[in-house]
């Protein structure tokens, strides 16, 4: 099969979970409907009205999830058959958008702004993923592929926008693993922030080892006043 049917598969699968998403929609709003019923105690043929359409929206939510699972496999089908996981443009894309990453997870804390006055800003970590929203739409478009189903979530504790903002630092480490010599200062603050809640040089050096922050001796010449300031910004 051509790489080109890749694209066409995509589609679909872009289709198929924007139906899941409404199936969940109309799952959660018949739910609701059904305990007001309940709380009512008004069992009468609205109830029964209820009950049948979420039964339905079911039938259909668990169709299309089978209809999904068999497009994920035709994708991995195509992919083992062509070997391509990467079309060269989108290549070319990721890296420019890693490139672009690296410049904003600089915010020059590691090239001479931290003095006995900084602050880091509450807003430090939201701003630095609107920037990799406006400025990296492919990484932002996988990465929500990943970890977004359902922008309606539940769990008030665990939204799309918080598992966007989760996974916006976690791209700063891949950065840093990328690149360990650029001027990432995610995992700069990350390290203060261990040191800060009692982390030692070799608790330290161990997440050094993984690409999660710097090496003791590099966060150990920020004098510790400092260190109580910065922390104090992240928390």
């Amino acid at each position: 099969m051509h790489p080109g049917n890749l694209s066409q598969i995509d589609d679909q699968i872009e289709r198929m979970r924007e139906q899941v998403s409404t199936c969940d929609n109309h799952i959660q709003k018949l739910w609701s409907a059904l305990m007001d019923h309940l709380e009512s105690e008004s069992v009468d043929d609205e109830v029964m009205k209820v009950v049948n359409n979420l039964r339905v929206e079911q039938d259909n939510k668990d169709k299309y999830m089978l209809a999904l699972v068999k497009l994920y496999q035709s994708q991995v089908q195509i992919i083992q058959n062509t070997g391509v996981y990467v079309t060269p443009e989108q290549k070319k894309t990721l890296d420019a958008e890693m490139k672009k990453m690296k410049d904003l997870s600089n915010k020059g804390y590691r090239t001479g702004k931290f003095s006995t006055e900084t602050q880091i800003p509450d807003s430090l970590f939201t701003t630095f993923l609107d920037e990799v929203i406006e400025n990296c739409p492919l990484i932002t478009s996988v990465t929500e592929s990943l970890l977004v189903f359902n922008r309606k979530e539940r769990n008030v504790n665990k939204t799309s926008t918080y598992k966007m903002l989760c996974a916006s630092q976690s791209l700063s480490v891949l950065l840093n693993l990328r690149n360990s010599r650029a001027m990432n200062d995610f995992v700069l603050l990350f390290g203060i922030l261990c040191i800060s809640f009692g982390a030692g040089k070799q608790f330290i050096n161990m997440l050094s080892a993984l690409g999660l922050t710097l090496h003791w001796d590099t966060l150990y010449v920020i004098p510790i006043s400092l260190l109580c300031r910065v922390s104090g910004g992240l928390l």
